[in-house]
């Protein structure tokens, strides 16, 4: 098998996420992977990346022996970024994974960096195996490079979105983010409700490893939105949300987001069970009453419902008002 052969199996397995019925029962198209004097470089990004890796050895690997995978794509803010990921010559995995975005001055790769460094100096040795670890940043007047070590595993919301059944996965992927959650709460609890903030926990930041071998089964990427000190619930409910948002409905057609909301937090079904035991099991691991629980939700509600109320772009344009109308009118909810 070939060092292409093998990298496209990385893609597919791992970061491919097919778009039609027929791509998921045989497969997506096959890929070309290429080494660095057969990519063009006319691309600004591109050149910006192969110019910080040439500038000094990365981990001691020389740079022509590098094979990318690259994948182009724009924020929730609409910068233009590059993602690739950096594998040794003839390897199926990759050692690295480098983001590359045209916007300077937004600096967020830059704070990501930082949130790197800071959150592995709170951390446990356990879960600092769980987030990468930051190899290079630069920034210039083209735009700014991260590059971090690539972690085991495969996205929460590719899994769900690349599989024929989506229902497999869905008490799996809520029982592990619960677990890995409430454990790092508790290692940067500060007092009841101040803790640590990821800032961005939704699905696509959540790394599945199904041959963990006694590893932690999830990683978790993308800090850039982390903080130090603020509540634990932007974390925990942020999770179902945003999961609940994207769940495919019947042939995959995508659902409004009130009955996405209400099938995630206020009916009986599947997802909401899988929703309850996150809950159950992140109270049970970190001491958190449910009343208290429930009241903060209404809370995050009310607030995100009010004027300039919620600014994170992958949620500021969700109908918080109707949410809170629901939530109010509904006999039982999750944390019933």
């Amino acid at each position: 098998m070939t060092a292409s052969d093998l990298m496209s199996r990385y893609f597919h397995r791992s970061v491919s996420v097919p778009t039609r019925r027929r791509e998921r029962l045989l497969g997506a198209l096959p890929m070309i992977v290429r080494r660095p004097a057969a990519i063009a470089v006319s691309d600004a990004l591109v050149s910006l990346l192969f110019d910080t890796l040439r500038a000094e050895p990365l981990l001691g690997r020389t740079f022509e022996r590098l094979r990318f995978i690259t994948q182009y794509d724009e924020d929730q803010d609409g910068r233009r970024r590059l993602l690739a990921f950096l594998f040794d010559d003839g390897r199926e995995t990759p050692f690295a994974v480098a983001k590359v975005q045209n916007d300077a001055r937004n600096g967020s790769l830059q704070i990501e960096a930082a949130a790197l460094t800071s959150v592995h100096g709170l951390v446990t040795p356990e879960l600092q195996e769980t987030i990468p670890d930051l190899l290079r940043v630069h920034a210039d007047s083209r735009g700014e490079v991260l590059i971090v070590s690539a972690l085991p595993g495969r996205s929460a919301w590719l899994e769900m979105h690349a599989s024929l059944v989506p229902s497999r996965y869905v008490r799996g992927h809520f029982e592990s983010a619960g677990r890995w959650l409430a454990a790092f709460h508790e290692a940067t609890r500060q007092d009841e409700e101040t803790t640590a903030v990821h800032g961005d926990f939704w699905a696509h930041n959540i790394l599945h490893d199904a041959h963990h071998q006694g590893r932690n089964p999830i990683a978790v990427i993308d800090w850039e939105h982390f903080t130090p000190a603020g509540s634990r619930y932007i974390d925990l409910f942020r999770y179902p949300l945003t999961y609940g948002q994207g769940y495919p409905g019947r042939f995959y057609r995508p659902l409004d987001a009130e009955t996405a909301f209400a099938r995630t937090f206020l009916e009986r079904n599947h997802l909401a069970r899988a929703v309850r035991g996150y809950l159950h099991s992140y109270c049970a691991r970190t001491g958190i009453r449910r009343p208290r629980m429930a009241a903060a939700f209404r809370e995050l509600v009310v607030g995100s419902a009010a004027p300039g109320g919620m600014t994170h772009p992958g949620v500021r344009n969700l109908p918080w008002t109707r949410f809170l109308t629901m939530l109010d009118a509904s006999s039982g909810s999750v944390f019933s």
